[in-house]
């Protein structure tokens, strides 16, 4: 089962977003092993409020 971020509320969610990002990218890996790593690029508008 995919995770989701829930819907728009004004805050912001780092931790569950970097959470579902990790898995989502660990899956694909997995999927791929030529590809041996991958990374993570986080963008915000300001501190995790949630």
């Amino acid at each position: 089962m995919q995770q989701q971020v829930g819907p728009p509320n004004g805050g912001t969610p780092i931790p569950q977003a970097k959470a579902i990002a990790e898995a989502d990218m660990l899956s694909f890996l997995g999927m791929n092993p030529s590809l041996k790593e991958g990374r993570i690029i986080l963008l915000s508008d300001g501190q995790s409020t949630l």
